[in-house]
């Protein structure tokens, strides 16, 4: 391994042992600046039988997205996958690495980030420009990753608030005149509510059990 090599992978923060990077250049990326590095991903052995006695059969080139310091200025692997053929089995196999999934071209790292930046306070439109990746990606990891995460409807807090209520009629008053009051009166404010909140909230406030609104201290 040459010390170019080693230097592009303690910059990126890489540890494919069969990742070989051999040059760095500028160029264009669908009409944009783009910084390139160029790389090889070796593959010394059949994949499906383990055999090392194996043919060469040329490379397969794909542009991988990696993160980028500067968002005007996307960063991509060009990596070169060797591509053999077994003389046991004679079946056809193509280098793969943890860095990208197969049939990717977007790498591990990139996913991560987008998935950091959905949990904080940004548009999908802010966080696709940062990744320089399109908002449909972003929307597309949103959705493969939420399943992961339970939603928990019945439940609410103790003390519960709520902002920037428009009345219907003469329904706002009353919810306010309420505020504070003993628990008896909460079931009937629930009635209030899914007659004045948004459709979003109704998603989330329609599921809970009666009893989750006894429990409630204090509204504000």
């Amino acid at each position: 391994m040459t010390s170019l090599n080693n230097y592009i992978k303690v910059t990126l923060n890489i540890e494919a042992d069969n990742l070989e990077f051999l040059d760095t250049s500028l160029g264009k990326y669908r009409g944009r600046e783009a910084k390139f590095y160029h790389a090889v991903l070796h593959l010394d052995h059949c994949l499906v039988c383990g055999s090392d006695h194996i043919w060469h059969n040329g490379h397969s080139y794909s542009n991988l997205r990696y993160l980028a310091l500067d968002a005007s200025l996307p960063v991509f692997i060009r990596i070169a996958k060797e591509r053999i053929i077994c003389q046991d089995c004679h079946h056809n196999s193509m280098a793969e690495t943890n860095l990208v999934n197969k049939y990717c071209h977007i790498s591990n790292p990139v996913k991560r980030k987008i998935i950091s930046a959905l949990t904080e306070d940004m548009s999908m439109k802010t966080i696709a420009i940062q990744n320089s990746v399109s908002t449909c990606t972003v929307q597309r990891m949103l959705e493969k990753y939420q399943t992961t995460s339970t939603q928990d409807y019945d439940w609410l807090p103790e003390h519960l608030a709520f902002d920037e209520f428009k009345g219907v009629g003469r329904l706002l008053p009353l919810m306010v005149s309420l505020t504070m009051c003993s628990k008896s009166y909460l079931i009937d404010l629930k009635r209030i509510f899914l007659s004045i909140l948004s459709t979003f909230q109704l998603l989330f406030v329609g599921r809970l059990k009666p009893l989750r609104w006894i429990l409630i201290t204090t509204m504000t």
